[in-house]
């Protein structure tokens, strides 16, 4: 039978076929569209995305999963989960509080303490650390992690046995091999994870309020920056 054909169902029926429009792409661009012989794996499409969304804050610091899990300790670092609640019913990194509560124990945590926020795959975890950042004063003591996608592709290379954070289920606390994604487009986990997500109609609605988020936190962020502004000014002021 024909192997070539997409209406024999040959194996190589829907191989892709460089043409003309091939010429112009970039090695990255033909990686993921398989001209090289091979598609990209999730854990390249993860970090694709995650490099994408946490160019958009280059005032806040990254970290990526590996670093977190080869220098985590539990007395230094505070994780928190930015994800809405649906997101987090489902599965979190081990140790993390949402934002709500990191807001509501701000005020009784250790000064030297170290956030490290996290979401889907970077973007709103960016959003929010770099008004945090500025709402608490926190330059030099917040990241933005690479999110729980990556988070799923670090952990499955980690023995067993060592003493780091797992994926697992709020409720019961055991360790579990389902994220939530938010969209089918960011379900790039590990081979090892399965993965929910909102379906479209929930999806619209939900990119809807983070678009409104997105507005809010940088007003809020514009806000914060020209009140340290105006203060760093009247300290000058002062010392003159």
């Amino acid at each position: 039978r024909c192997e070539s054909s997409p209406r024999c169902g040959g194996v190589n029926a829907y191989a892709h076929r460089p043409t003309s429009d091939d010429r112009g792409m970039s090695d990255t661009r033909r990686r993921r569209h398989g001209c090289f012989g091979r598609k990209e794996t999730n854990e390249e499409r993860c970090h694709r995305l995650n490099h994408f969304y946490q160019a958009k804050y280059p005032d806040v610091p990254t970290l990526t999963s590996r670093q977190l899990i080869e220098n985590y300790d539990h007395d230094n670092i505070v994780l928190v989960d930015v994800r809405t609640k649906p997101e987090r019913n489902v599965s979190k990194i081990e140790g993390s509080i949402s934002l709500q509560e990191f807001q509501e124990q701000f005020s009784s945590l250790p000064p030297d303490k170290h956030v490290v926020t996290y979401c889907t795959i970077g973007y709103r975890s960016g959003l929010e650390a770099r008004r945090l950042q500025y709402q608490h004063n926190l330059q030099g003591r917040i990241s933005s992690l690479d999110g729980i996608v990556a988070y799923t592709h670090a952990i499955s290379k980690q023995d067993a046995n060592e003493d780091v954070p797992q994926v697992v289920c709020p409720s019961t606390g055991s360790n579990i091999t389902v994220v939530h994604t938010f969209g089918k487009q960011w379900s790039c986990v590990d081979e090892g994870y399965e993965t929910e997500h909102f379906s479209p109609p929930a999806l619209i609605l939900r990119l809807v309020q983070v678009s409104s988020v997105v507005v809010v936190r940088t007003i809020q962020y514009v806000g914060y920056r020209l009140g340290q502004c105006a203060r760093s000014n009247e300290t000058a002021t002062k010392d003159d």
